[in-house]
């Protein structure tokens, strides 16, 4: 199995590498940056990706639902990445905000 993503992954894409439910010995993971051809294998988080966020889950969340990962810790690293991007989105929504309000 070849897993693809951009180069600098965050943890939602580190899980295949972690995960004993993806994990195979004969796994190969291709990191590339956004000008680079997107090769076969199965891609995360590209333009066109199988696996990317949708419907307000996060790619973590795909990940898990795809391979019917049931696993406490799992779940638990679930609930972090999604409670950061909720933060994030709350932190750029606060940050449009203002910067709104200081163009009036």
């Amino acid at each position: 199995m070849k897993w693809v993503t951009r180069h600098n992954p965050h943890v939602d894409r580190w899980y295949p590498s972690g995960s004993s439910n993806l994990h195979r010995p004969d796994a190969v993971f291709e990191f590339i940056s956004n000008e680079t051809p997107i090769p076969e294998g199965t891609t995360i988080t590209l333009t066109g990706a199988k696996i990317k966020p949708k419907n307000g889950l996060t790619t973590f969340d795909v990940l898990v639902d795809k391979y019917n990962v049931i696993d406490v810790v799992v779940a638990k690293i679930q609930k972090i990445i999604r409670d950061a991007e909720q933060l994030r989105r709350l932190a750029l929504t606060n940050w449009l905000s203002l910067l709104g309000s200081s163009l009036v």
